[in-house]
């Protein structure tokens, strides 16, 4: 299994080392399987960068007509083309671009996101049912834990509620490594506790926090 990284770290060493030691720590006491993902961003969102650069170049030419700075026809196109392509590149700053896509529209994008890599991981495919990821996507400050029905069956919701809060609130402050060391301390307690180590059921992932390139 192959996985790409960013050019740029998403974490610090530190904060890598940190996660990837109570991975560790779980997983020589589970047969369940722990995985956890980092992705900068879930969509590019070209098309919203598009649509507002598109928008703000349409409207500068009646204005500048409307105000007389200029009735050249050959000039508003120019200052069109300019604007346009000033406004493009504004946008694919990503602090710009997020605070102009709406909260649904990242949501919807970075949980499509999250099943995707649950299932092209392989963590739908164990013997027991028994993967769950922590995935979290930077820029949507989002978080989201999936579990396979073997374990999400002997867990109560109530703790499933516990971990998710737990591993939302510093990721939201942008305290990421703590909000996966909250969620993988509750959790890997429910797989210590419910699907106890086996012999015959080897570790089938690296313990490493997966980085999604942006």
């Amino acid at each position: 299994m192959i996985f790409r990284t960013p050019s740029t770290p998403l974490l610090s060493q530190a904060d890598r080392d940190r996660i990837e030691r109570a991975i560790r720590e779980v997983e020589a006491r589970t047969s369940g399987e722990l995985v956890t993902v980092v992705a900068a961003q879930s969509d590019h969102y070209l098309f919203i960068s598009l649509l507002y650069a598109a928008a703000g170049a349409f409207t500068i030419a009646p204005v500048l007509w409307a105000l007389d700075v200029t009735a050249n026809f050959l000039s508003l196109y120019v200052i069109q083309i300019a604007a346009f392509l000033l406004l493009l590149l504004l946008l694919r700053w990503r602090p710009a671009l997020m605070a102009l896509v709406p909260d649904s529209l990242q949501r919807l994008h970075a949980e499509r996101l999250a099943r995707e890599q649950f299932v092209n991981l392989g963590l739908a495919d164990t013997p027991e049912r028994g993967g769950i990821l922590l995935f979290v996507s930077m820029a949507e400050r989002y978080v989201e834990v999936i579990a396979d029905r073997g374990i999400h069956e002997r867990v109560s919701v109530g703790i499933w509620s516990k971990a998710v809060a737990a591993f939302a609130e510093p990721v939201k402050q942008g305290r990421i490594a703590e909000g996966y060391l909250a969620a993988i301390e509750i959790l890997g307690n429910q797989l210590v506790r419910q699907m106890p180590a086996d012999p015959d059921n080897p570790n089938r992932f690296p313990d490493v926090l997966i980085e999604l390139p942006g």
